[in-house]
């Protein structure tokens, strides 16, 4: 792993368990890492057309898939938070065709 990729996850981690200063660790941070963890800042903030904004742009865009479960997981909070049910349903539909996808690809891993 990177040193960008092992700071995305130490950020994650501090600001999901509520430490506030944990924004200032994005200065390491770029591109989509960052841009992931400005959305989740300012769903956190209740800033939700922003979080959506910033997460749905990420979710659409090409993006690894350790963060895209992470990505649309926000996306899905933010938009049920903000009432938008169907932006919610499409997060978490999205969400399960990715576990469908990895759990199918385990299953051929595991034929060889």
């Amino acid at each position: 792993l990177s040193h960008e990729t092992v700071s995305y996850f130490i950020t994650l981690k501090t600001i999901r368990e509520g430490e506030s200063s944990a924004f200032d660790y994005t200065m390491v941070l770029k591109g989509a890492h960052r841009a992931h963890i400005e959305g989740l800042v300012a769903s956190m903030d209740e800033n939700y057309y922003e979080a959506i904004r910033k997460l749905k742009e990420l979710s659409d865009s090409d993006i690894p898939s350790y963060m895209r479960f992470k990505v649309l997981s926000d996306l899905e909070n933010a938009a049920e938070s903000s009432g938008n049910m169907r932006l919610a349903y499409n997060a978490s539909r999205k969400k399960l065709s990715l576990i469908e996808k990895h759990r199918l690809s385990m299953a051929d891993y595991s034929k060889n």
